[in-house]
């Protein structure tokens, strides 16, 4: 099956959804619950699984830039719930 996500206006393929991805998807989930962790380190592990989903290049693109600093988190937010659905 193909599915593939729509990001500011750009179709990207999404890879075969694999045990190793779910996992990894719902590793972020507890994680982003977890109130002990920061928000950095939140949006770290966020953007750290997008770009294991899409590819680095592709999240680079996406987002404009690889610096967190730089990164627009909201987008960074629905690009994963976009995943995730």
């Amino acid at each position: 099956m193909e599915c593939t996500v729509i990001i500011n206006g750009h179709s990207y393929d999404l890879p075969k959804k694999t045990m190793r991805i779910a996992e990894r998807i719902e590793d972020v989930v507890k994680k982003d619950q977890m109130i002990n962790l920061s928000v950095r380190q939140k949006f770290e592990n966020m953007h750290a699984c997008i770009e294991e989903i899409l590819g680095v290049e592709t999240a680079k693109e996406i987002f404009g830039s690889e610096n967190l600093e730089e990164l627009d988190l909201g987008e960074v937010t629905l690009t994963f719930k976009k995943i995730v659905d």
